[in-house]
């Protein structure tokens, strides 16, 4: 008799702790997954506000470029991708799959524009045979 009440007793202390610590180890995986999402939260919140503030600077380097970009994706709002090129250089690209074109006679210093565009991920290079090709980023698509 008291050798049953001794293992009842036993058994109900043991699984009251291995309650607690299924609720402890419950409430640190919850306060961590929260913790980690709130920290997710908080850089995209600094990198949007990073990003507004360099597109602001790169705006006041090349308003003349950012404007005509931005002209452009109002009229042609799906075109993402563009060629840097000569006016005095005909282009056969794909009939199928058209890109925007910025000419080199139009904006001093076109290919370092468009450096200071990709080293600020707004851009990005796709470059292939010899013509200077890139792609716009949603982000810089937003700022416009």
């Amino acid at each position: 008799m008291i050798l049953e009440f001794i293992s009842i007793i036993s058994a109900s202390i043991f699984g009251f702790f291995t309650y607690s610590i299924s609720l402890l180890v419950l409430g640190f995986l919850i306060k961590n997954t929260i913790a980690i999402w709130l920290i997710e939260k908080t850089k995209k919140w600094i990198y949007r506000i990073e990003d507004k503030k360099n597109f602001k600077k790169i705006k006041q380097k090349m308003p003349k470029l950012i404007e005509e970009i931005k002209d452009d994706i109002k009229e042609y709002p799906l075109k993402r991708k563009c060629i840097l090129f000569s006016k005095r250089c005909s282009y056969c690209g794909n009939p199928n799959d058209s890109v925007l074109v910025y000419y080199y006679e139009d904006h001093n210093d076109l290919e370092d524009k468009f450096k200071l565009l990709e080293n600020n991920s707004f851009v990005i290079s796709i470059t292939f045979n010899n013509i200077t090709r890139y792609e716009f980023t949603e982000k810089f698509i937003e700022l416009l």
